[in-house]
C-alpha cells in the first residue's frame, strides 16, 4: 500500500514528518533532491535507485494535484503501479 501525507514547511524551514510515516524511520533520514522533487529515505534501506524514486515522486505530485482538484476522494492504492495506472487513465 502507498501512504501519502501532506505537511507544511515552517518559517524556520522545518518539516514535521507525520507519525504514520515517521514510524518507519530511526533518528536519521537521507534527503535526495532532483528536478524540484525531494525524496526522504531511511539510511538503513538506502538503495541506489534514484530514477525509480523520482518517478514515484512525480506520480505522487500528480495525485496530490488531482486530489486538490477534487478528482480523487482518497489517495490509497495497493501499489505504486496501481496509482500510476490510475493517473495514466486520467490523461
Amino acid at each position: 500500500m502507498v501512504t501519502i501525507a501532506v505537511s507544511t514547511i515552517s518559517s524556520k524551514g522545518q518539516v514535521v514528518i507525520p507519525s504514520k510515516l515517521r514510524k518507519h524511520f530511526d533518528k536519521k533520514v537521507v534527503f535526495i533532491e532532483k528536478d524540484n522533487q525531494i525524496i526522504i529515505k531511511n539510511p538503513l534501506d538506502f538503495e541506489k535507485s534514484f530514477e525509480k524514486d523520482f518517478k514515484k515522486a512525480k506520480e505522487t505530485t500528480k495525485m496530490i494535484e488531482e486530489y486538490e482538484k477534487g478528482k480523487l476522494k482518497t489517495l490509497k492504492f495497493d501499489s505504486v503501479e496501481d496509482s500510476i495506472q490510475y493517473l495514466e487513465s486520467l490523461e
